[in-house]
This record gives C-alpha cells, sequence and structure tokens, in this order.
C-alpha cells in the first residue's frame, strides 16, 4: 500500500468514526486559519493551522466534549459548528479581540512549555 493510499484510508476512517459518534460536523484546519490570518499580527500569522485552531477553542473556552481534531479537519458535534459559526461571523471588533486572545493563550502556552522543559532540565541534573 502506498503512502499517498494509507492516507486516504486513514482520513477516511477518521471521517467514518468521528461521524458516528456523533460529530457529523467538520471544516479544515486551514479554512478556519485562513479566515483570522488577516486578523493576526506578524509574529502570529505563520502559526501551523491545527496549533491556531487549538489555541483558538481553549480561548473561546470551548468544550472539548463539544470537538475533536482529526488529522485535518475539526469536528463538531450537531449544533456546536453554528454555534461557532455566529462567533465566526461577528464583526470585525469581536473578532480582533478573539485573535487578542487567542494571542495571549499562545504565549501562555508557549511560556509554559519553556517552563516544564526548564524543569525537566534541572531535574535530569540533579544526583539521585
Amino acid at each position: 500500500m502506498s503512502n499517498s493510499n494509507f492516507y486516504l484510508l486513514v482520513l477516511t476512517l477518521t471521517t467514518l468514526m468521528s461521524s458516528s459518534q456523533g460529530f457529523p460536523s467538520r471544516v479544515q484546519f486551514s479554512s478556519l486559519y485562513s479566515t483570522y490570518k488577516t486578523l493576526l499580527p506578524p509574529k502570529l500569522s505563520s502559526l501551523d493551522p491545527r496549533f491556531f485552531c487549538r489555541a483558538l477553542f481553549k480561548a473561546l473556552g470551548l468544550s472539548e466534549d463539544d470537538f475533536r481534531f482529526g488529522l485535518t479537519r475539526v469536528f463538531f458535534r450537531p449544533g456546536k459548528f453554528k454555534e461557532f459559526d455566529q462567533i465566526m461571523r461577528s464583526d470585525a471588533t469581536s473578532l480582533a479581540e478573539m485573535v487578542s486572545t487567542v494571542a495571549k493563550w499562545i504565549i501562555q502556552s508557549k511560556w509554559k512549555k519553556v517552563q516544564y522543559a526548564t524543569l525537566s532540565g534541572v531535574k535530569r541534573k540533579e544526583p539521585n
């Protein structure tokens, strides 16, 4: 089986499993990212679309029970995509505030990773 066929099989199985588990609505990460990319400050405009979506959902306070991440898409429970779409279609001021919240979450997330990496390094150097 070639890599492209394997990838297609995994993508199909992910879609089928998500639909059968109650996540019928889906949208690509790149589509969500392109919606907000123009509002991002230059430092954040080169983010991975999947990471951006994760940050966006965390910043909005969405429950992880309402969505699931696939390989290239995010899957929503019934009715939750409509709620999210209404947020996406809000006015420019609200979108700018939302992007600001996302930027803060990303900075906090990266800071936590740096702290964890530093603590892990310190613990490795400590003699047992």
